[in-house]
């Protein structure tokens, strides 16, 4: 820390206890053991990086005021969003309270003490105490100032030893100062908003080869940076972006976190839609609520299991986009999308939170990742459209055959391509050629659709190993 010096501490090196005076002071305390019973947590968590918490606890109170410390509460949290309850009690109160950040290393813990009496004590080369000495702490900044009397010393070599105090906290603490009827247990539930924790939703999708089925599983991943474990917490994820109202952060946390859990406490292993309750419309977002209570750890990401699939009919869509060379014929790949609806009869029918999803398919004793999109959310009944991949064994080459001037505002371009299909199974081919304003088709080899004033499609069924000619010859003007 500093030169020479020694800063003697509560657990361990320090002897500094919470030793509130006065017979009408009382603590409620929050430890791992306590987690089930004397406290409850319930977590509202958005994905846009805050959430609501709320922490019920068990606490003693004297009759008339009692002080009340509550640890372990976030370290981003709004002081302006705090509320105090007393779920169905009445005759208690709290009149005032205040949000302490606490000491996070000795060096702020040193801070504290500065203007207070301390104690410096020199030690021998074997440990043991020599002459001790009381004197004021003037400096606690970049090098110790201890005044003595009419003296300074200034970066003394030795150990301070500080006074015990009520004012003193090592971790977050939120404190509040309740007016009671009569002395008793009661339980006090406090609300709040905190930056640090938001949460995504991520979908695997599993092709199955020989079928038009996909089965989808959907997680979602929990990140919490509020410098605070939440034990045995109930889970609440929603979607949406609702305007929120609070204090920049006081403290900003690890840009990353430091690990990530496959399952979370309390989770078994496998995938299963029975974790987390079917959406409820909130407003204008929906609300997934997790089953099983989870502790969310700080600097961590969780991931828990929303929904499983095992058979989602899926329909696969293979693509091209024409661009004719003028001299040798262009070759452009197809690309592969998969389209499905969010049905109840295809294992979903709720609404899908917005993620994105990662495609794979078997491949001999394993699983091959094939490609990834992404998803806006997805109310139910709607269809989802997925480009994942280039298809490399389909594929066109094009090009421009002739162009003939009508007149001084019109011509006919025609064009030529083959389509080739090298895959071991028959494919439905999209072709899609887009130009200037198309004053009409001449002629066509294949009949096609004209989707609007500039786009033409063909949907055509490429056998498997073979390759088919499309001819067209569209009229446009200049």
């Amino acid at each position: 820390m500093h030169r020479g010096l020694t800063w003697i501490g509560s657990l361990g090196l320090l002897a500094i206890g919470w030793n509130i005076s006065g017979c009408a002071k009382a603590s409620a305390q929050s430890s791992e053991g306590a987690q089930v019973g004397d406290r409850s947590l319930d977590l509202t968590v958005y994905k846009s990086d805050f959430a609501e918490v709320r922490d019920t606890r068990n606490v003693t109170l004297s009759g008339g005021s009692t002080h009340v410390e509550l640890r372990d509460v976030s370290k981003a949290l709004d002081p302006k969003s705090v509320i105090f309850e007393w779920p169905g009690q009445e005759g208690r109160e709290v009149t005032s309270n205040t949000y302490d950040l606490g000491v996070g290393s000795g060096d702020g813990l040193l801070k504290r003490f500065v203007g207070h009496e301390v104690e410096l004590v020199w030690r021998s080369n074997n440990g043991s105490e020599g002459q001790r000495l009381k004197g004021t702490l003037e400096l606690a900044d970049n090098g110790i100032v201890l005044k003595v009397g009419d003296k300074f010393y200034v970066n003394p070599d030795g150990t301070i030893i500080a006074p015990s105090g009520e004012n003193l906290v090592t971790s977050p603490t939120l404190s509040a100062d309740v007016q009671s009827g009569a002395p008793g247990e009661a339980k006090l539930r406090t609300t709040y908003l905190s930056h640090g924790m938001s949460w995504s939703a991520d979908y695997v999708g599993t092709l199955s080869p020989d079928s038009d089925f996909m089965r989808l599983d959907c997680w979602a991943s929990v990140t919490n940076r509020t410098g605070t474990d939440f034990p045995h917490a109930h889970i609440t994820l929603v979607t949406g972006s609702p305007n929120v109202v609070m204090e920049p952060q006081v403290e900003l946390m690890a840009a990353a976190p430091k690990a990530m859990a496959g399952d979370i406490g309390g989770f078994p292993g496998g995938r299963s839609n029975a974790y987390v309750k079917a959406p409820r419309s909130v407003g204008e977002m929906y609300s997934y609520e997790v089953k099983l209570p989870a502790t969310i750890q700080q600097d961590q990401m969780t991931r828990v299991s929303m929904l499983s699939a095992n058979r989602v009919p899926i329909k696969r869509d293979y693509s091209i986009a024409l661009a004719p060379g003028t001299g040798d014929a262009n070759r452009q790949t197809a690309q592969m999308a998969i389209s499905f609806v969010n049905r109840t009869d295809s294992g979903l029918g709720k609404a899908l939170p917005q993620g994105g999803i990662r495609v794979y398919e078997p491949s001999g004793d394993r699983e091959v990742y094939i490609g990834g999109s992404s998803l806006g959310d997805v109310p139910k009944d709607d269809k989802v459209d997925l480009t994942l991949t280039d298809a490399i064994d389909v594929y066109s080459r094009s090009k421009v055959v002739k162009t003939q001037r009508i007149d001084k505002h019109r011509y006919v371009r025609s064009y030529h391509a083959d389509l080739y299909n090298e895959k071991k199974k028959d494919i439905s081919l999209r072709v899609v050629y887009q130009t200037d304003e198309v004053d009409k088709i001449v002629s066509q080899s294949i009949k096609g659709l004209r989707k609007d004033a500039t786009t033409l499609e063909w949907k055509i069924v490429v056998p498997a190993g073979q390759h088919l000619p499309l001819d067209f010859s569209i009229q446009s003007r200049y």
